[in-house]
């Protein structure tokens, strides 16, 4: 696998958020949306306050995989919204 994240890794969902294939109806979309929106709550909570003591004591390997996985859920969290929104 390659070191470099930002440019040689694209994500399966770059082109079809919900790796299906058929057209989502709304409802599958809104239902996608939730449930990586709470993902991202929750990753996003580990990573400040209190919490972030713990994440900032993991070596920056980890951290930086795991910060990674968040940016990941979150451009996918906008190919679905866009989705969503194409629909409307």
């Amino acid at each position: 696998m390659s070191t470099d994240k930002d440019t040689r890794y694209k994500p399966i969902w770059s082109d079809n958020p919900l790796c299906i294939d058929t057209q989502p109806d709304s409802t599958e979309l809104v239902d996608a949306l939730n449930k990586r929106l709470s993902h991202l709550r929750a990753m996003a909570a580990m990573t400040y306050g209190e919490q972030g003591k713990a994440f900032r004591g993991f070596n920056k390997t980890i951290q930086d995989d795991y910060m990674w996985a968040l940016s990941d859920m979150v451009d996918e969290t906008q190919a679905l919204f866009q989705a969503y929104s194409q629909q409307k």
